[in-house]
């Protein structure tokens, strides 16, 4: 089977253009590139028997949005820091700067200003990362340059070093990176908030890290302990981790912000667009390892935009099959209707077969 590339953009137009038959079919096709847990969880958040993971981005930029919901940011933030008077100020802009044409854009997931004047941003890792530490620095580092830039209004004169406040970048991990998971200890939460010198010298930086074993709080949880020793926080993560856990729904009852949060993550769940960009993102994902794999055993070295085009030749063929209309596979693949018949006179025999039928 060849292995291929669909944007997300892609997908979550397919999913909302597609009707009835169509939209069946495509969901089939589109599940069959995923792992049967995968299928089975698109399958029953669809039909709204669980709920979608918190750690999703589509659902966790809505969840702990810093301009809806700073409460519930706040308190993640205040719980992970210890820091009791920590306050939301305003959202932040979720893109760092293009420092030349061949540097590569930094996306941040729920990027905040805190009163304070420094920089937070929350990032949801799915799966485990094998550069999260560098990840972390590259971001904390835009996120400090992007405080020493001249905003509008302002003068080159006024950047001092001491006005930058700070940052502070949470890492929530879904699953725990080798490095974490052999570290023998009991605690889940990782705080990187002072450097120190082979002399014994220390000082406070500007950027503060913290990572956090969302699989390791869930399992201790389960057992009914805590390497942290703060059983909110623990209910809080553990939420993050397995929203569709009956203990963790147990244990939510009285609690208005988690009750709150389940509410909210049902019924943005059942909304068709959030529903789309959920699926395509499943999707994208479960492409984007796949590829990785399969360019790891070939030992093929392809490039992204070739990979984008032949997933959307593949796709579009499948549903021309269907007798999908040409300009609505054009208009959801983000190519011109010339490019659809061009496609389909090229393999003419496969459609016109399928077509006949």
């Amino acid at each position: 089977m060849n292995q291929f590339w669909l944007t997300q953009k892609t997908i979550a137009n397919l999913f909302l253009e597609a009707e009835g038959h169509d939209r069946e079919y495509l969901l089939r096709f589109l599940m069959d590139k995923m792992e049967q847990r995968d299928r089975e969880e698109v399958l029953d958040v669809l039909a709204g028997r669980r709920l979608p993971s918190l750690s999703a981005d589509i659902i966790a930029k809505k969840v702990f949005d810093p301009g809806e919901h700073p409460e519930r940011l706040q308190k993640m933030l205040r719980e992970l820091t210890g820091e009791d008077g920590l306050m939301i100020g305003d959202t932040f802009r979720n893109e760092g700067y293009i420092q030349s044409e061949s540097s590569k854009k930094v996306i941040f997931d729920i990027p905040a200003r805190l009163l304070d004047g420094r920089i937070s941003d929350l990032e949801m890792q799915a799966a485990a990362q094998e550069f999260i530490f560098e990840r972390a620095d590259i971001y904390s580092a835009e996120l400090l340059m992007m405080q020493y830039s001249v905003e509008e209004g302002q003068k080159k004169s006024e950047l001092d070093y001491g006005n930058v406040c700070g940052t502070l970048v949470i890492v929530l991990m879904k699953e725990s990176p080798d490095l974490f998971e052999s570290f023998p200890s009991e605690r889940y939460i990782h705080r990187f908030c002072r450097r120190q010198a082979d002399s014994g010298l220390s000082y406070q930086p500007l950027s503060h890290v913290i990572y956090v074993q969302l699989d390791k709080c869930f399992a201790q949880f389960r057992e009914g302990t805590d390497g942290e020793d703060n059983q909110e926080l623990q209910l809080l993560l553990s939420m993050i981790a397995d929203v569709n856990d009956e203990k963790v729904r147990r244990q939510s009852k009285g609690n208005k912000m988690l009750e709150d949060i389940y509410e909210e993550v049902f019924r943005i769940s059942q909304d068709r667009e959030v529903q789309a960009m959920w699926f395509a993102e499943k999707y994208v994902d479960a492409d984007w390892n796949a590829a990785k794999e399969y360019q790891r055993r070939k030992g093929m070295k392809e490039g992204m935009k070739e990979g984008i085009k032949e997933g959307k030749k593949e796709m579009t063929l499948e549903l021309l099959k269907k007798g999908v209309a040409p300009d609505i596979i054009a208009a959801s693949a983000d190519v011109p209707v010339e490019t659809v018949e061009q496609w389909a006179r090229q393999n003419k025999k496969s459609v016109g077969t399928e077509s006949k039928k």
